[in-house]
């Protein structure tokens, strides 16, 4: 998992992976093996890459597909916004969030 979301942050950013070892100072062969999974980053260097992608370590390294921070944050607050409202209205949101989920743009 990890190194498929290393490429895809690094290829979203438009950088090569030359580059993006430049920013992290670590050898650009290093990162061509993280993202062939023949090596896995320390902590230290998973840090540094959660840190220029702002994204977590977490992010990196597990399932979860909340991608950034500026992601987890809307996600608490339209948590908190959601147990404001009445059953009711909990209600109505599910039922949009299916109506949209079923019917995508055109």
């Amino acid at each position: 998992m990890f190194s498929k979301k290393l490429k895809d942050l690094r290829k979203q950013h438009g950088l090569t992976q030359a580059e993006l070892a430049k920013k992290l100072n670590i050898g650009t062969s290093t990162i061509g093996m993280y993202e062939s999974n023949i090596r896995r980053p320390s902590y230290e260097v998973l840090k540094k890459i959660a840190d220029y992608f702002n994204v977590t370590v977490d992010y990196l390294i597990s399932d979860n597909d909340i991608e950034d921070l500026e992601d987890i944050d809307d996600l608490i607050e339209f948590t908190r916004n959601i147990k404001k409202l009445s059953p009711k209205q909990k209600e109505q949101v599910q039922t949009f969030i299916s109506y949209i989920l079923h019917n995508p743009p055109k």
